[in-house]
């Protein structure tokens, strides 16, 4: 249903002290995972909003999983939810406009039909009837739940419309219309891609063959973190391909660097010894880097029915192993000069995201945050004890997995290497900052550039695991000098408020500094249970703005999103 309303938009201090300024509300934190009314989608409200800035006018779009439950059964784990799509535009008019609706994947339309879980899933969601009816098949559901592209980001003319592309990246995309939401299709990027799951025999004409006959392997898949090379404004993209090779396994990643139709500039495909489990990467302007954690992967467990295989019982985290960073020629920069792959190898860890990545001279400088763990579980425990059952809590409202989850303290770290390409080695800084931080972003025109700032959501807490409830603006200009980097909290969502990823938007007539823009993005209000859309001066010195989204609960473990000056409505 559609309706417009007042809501409220108000200002909010940056932070808060008092004698419990650090702490969380667990009960309030386990209300944000609960299911968007599917009923009443698509969600569509207008608010006024006359404190936004005037200078603030386009459309945020954001992706997260947004349904949990289906014929009584949950799912075994938050990111095995079904994609919903957010879009908040802002006209310029001192109103904001929210539209919110789930991606309408084939898998997802048979489920609803049904009502009852037909596909199985990455993290240990099964189809209905138990291991033999999951036994011998290995599709999963195309969940498009991650993240979500606007392409051509930036493009301001009424007769060409750009693609709005929601992105998993064990699958192809789905294309959506940017003003109604409405699912469009599977788009396979030109020809770029093709169905099935990112599992081959290593032979590409097997592969095609397979992909072809819809057994639901064979597939070249996009990955979920897309970027945008500064330079020339090409779209850089990748995905992987896991093969046989000699006893073991490999993993093909395939490069993809488009123009603005999404037609290939250039592509190349490197072949990586043992399984990477690949959700980003990073590049500058020779390299490709990729990161490799000793993972094992163990297919008989999701082979016959038993277990998904995200699942710790078939990805084997070996903690005495160590982590690879790939860097691998760009082809023109491999055209410019001679380039091998560089291979270093550094201290055990997972990297979901990279932070940024740049060169001088022979040396690449790579920010991430990682973990000491593949920290979807403990590593010593199975995903069902360690999340005390995901679906155990949301049907009892108790949400215990959640105390499991941060009581385990393996959270998200900055770690800078410093690699040098001409000895094959890397100097290791970590911790940057003892504080718990996720979903990294930069002004994207820094990217693969060096940068000063960055910004994280963060924990309120300086050292402990907790939960994400602060946008915290991280300056490294201190890391050479000190080994650690500079921390300002720019927004405090409070005891009961928790943040998703904050995107940064440069001004509109920006001054040319680093961080002469706004942060935006959605928080989840565990006091209302509603979600609000915050807007923050990524200078700092300024009040958050906060706009109530009124009856709109959006559930917490949102991903990504994304902005453009584009204006959907």
């Amino acid at each position: 249903a559609s309706r417009s309303c007042r809501g409220i938009s108000r200002a909010r201090p940056r932070s808060r002290t008092n004698t419990r300024a650090f702490d969380w509300c667990r009960t309030s934190y386990g209300a944000g995972y609960a299911d968007v009314n599917e009923s009443a989608c698509p969600l569509e409200v207008t608010v006024n909003a006359p404190n936004l800035p005037e200078d603030l006018v386009g459309t945020y779009f954001r992706n997260g999983p947004g349904l949990f439950t289906r014929g009584g059964n949950t799912t075994n784990h938050p990111f095995d939810g079904d994609g919903f799509i957010t879009r908040i535009t802002l006209p310029g008019d001192g109103t904001l406009s929210f539209r919110g609706d789930f991606v309408k994947t084939d898998a997802y339309v048979e489920e609803k039909r049904a009502n009852r879980r037909l596909y199985r899933n990455s993290f240990g969601t099964q189809r209905d009837g138990g291991p033999l009816a999951n036994a011998f098949d290995v599709t999963q559901k195309n969940i498009a739940n991650t993240n979500v592209l606007v392409w051509p980001t930036q493009t301001q003319q009424d007769d060409e419309t750009p693609k709005l592309l929601a992105l998993w990246e064990a699958a192809q995309p789905h294309r959506l219309n940017p003003t109604t939401l409405e699912t469009e299709g599977v788009d396979y990027i030109n020809g770029l891609l093709r169905p099935g799951a990112p599992f081959g025999t290593g032979i590409p004409d097997l592969d095609r063959t397979l992909s072809e006959a819809g057994v639901g392997v064979g597939g070249k898949v996009l990955a979920a973190h897309p970027h945008v090379d500064p330079r020339d404004g090409r779209l850089v993209c990748c995905g992987t391909l896991v093969v046989p090779k000699n006893g073991s396994l490999a993993t093909e990643v395939t490069f993809y660097e488009l123009d603005k139709n999404l037609k290939p500039i250039e592509t190349s495909t490197e072949s990586l010894d043992s399984f990477i489990l690949l959700h980003d990467f990073a590049f500058t302007d020779e390299y490709y880097i990729v990161a490799q954690s000793p993972l094992e992967l163990k297919s008989f467990p999701f082979v016959l029915g038993f277990k998904g295989p995200g699942e710790p019982e078939c990805i084997n985290f070996k903690s005495t192993g160590l982590t690879t960073l790939h860097l691998i020629p760009r082809p023109q920069a491999a055209r410019r000069r001679s380039l091998q792959r560089t291979s270093v190898q550094v201290p055990s860890c997972f990297i979901f995201h990279f932070v940024n990545a740049h060169q001088k001279d022979d040396k690449v400088i790579i920010d991430v945050v990682q973990t000491k763990s593949f920290s979807a579980w403990h590593p010593d425990r199975s995903l069902e004890a360690s999340f005390g059952g995901f679906h155990r809590g949301l049907a009892s409202g108790t949400r215990e997995f959640l105390d499991s989850y941060f009581d385990v303290g393996d959270t998200g770290r900055l770690v800078r290497y410093d690699v040098d390409v001409a000895s094959n080695s890397a100097n290791v800084i970590s911790p940057l900052s003892d504080r718990t931080v996720e979903f990294p972003r930069l002004n994207d025109n820094q990217w693969s550039r060096s940068h000063r700032y960055a910004y994280v959501g963060a924990s309120r807490h300086p050292t402990r695991a907790q939960p994400l409830q602060c946008w915290t603006k991280v300056d490294y200009s201190t890391v050479t000098t000190e080994g650690r980097v500079g921390e300002q909290v720019l927004y405090d969502a409070g005891e009961k408020g928790f943040v998703g990823e904050p995107t940064f938007v440069p001004r509109a007539n920006t001054s040319g500094r680093e961080d002469d823009g706004y942060l935006i993005g959605m928080v989840f209000n565990g006091e209302t249970l509603e979600t609000d859309f915050v807007v923050v001066d990524a200078r700092g010195g300024r009040e958050a703005i906060v706009v109530n989204i009124p009856d709109i609960r959006l559930p917490l473990p949102a991903l990504h999103g994304t902005y453009t000056r584009r204006v959907f409505l």
